[in-house]
């Protein structure tokens, strides 16, 4: 399912269109451009709609913080193996367990831990932290 079908079948959606919305007043939401355009949900305008300097900026504006966030759970999966494809658990308990990531990742820093990213998300071998060894290796 892409994640802009999920979010719309999700209880946060619902309670958001409806009547009394979740979302405080003033605040809004960014999204790429998979996702349709709510007056509380900001997105991207597609490459040909790029027809002002206005627009660019706008897009960059929108872009940028999202590009920050995305990197940082780039970070947390190539931590902690449980995100890797997923969080195998319950709805409600998801939010916990990435909070627990964050929470340890925060720890281990101020802690001078000297992790240096041991598993790559992108890796084929995604599973294998550095320095484990795989099947065949010598």
């Amino acid at each position: 399912m892409a994640d802009s079908h999920g979010f719309r079948e999700s209880e946060w959606y619902a309670k958001q269109v409806s009547s009394r919305p979740h979302l405080h007043a003033g605040y809004t939401l960014l999204a790429d451009g998979g996702f349709a355009l709510e007056t509380w949900l900001l997105k991207p305008y597609p490459e040909e709609q790029l027809t002002t300097p206005k627009k660019r900026m706008y897009n960059f504006s929108v872009c940028s913080p999202r590009a920050v966030v995305e990197n940082a759970f780039g970070v947390l999966k190539g931590r902690w193996r449980l995100l890797h494809s997923g969080v195998s658990c319950e709805t409600e308990l998801a939010p916990y367990v990435v909070d627990a990531c964050v929470r340890l990742h925060d720890f281990l820093e101020d802690q001078g831990d000297e992790w240096n990213e041991a598993i790559d998300p992108y890796h084929d071998g995604a599973h294998a932290a550095a320095g484990d060894k795989e099947d065949g290796d010598a």
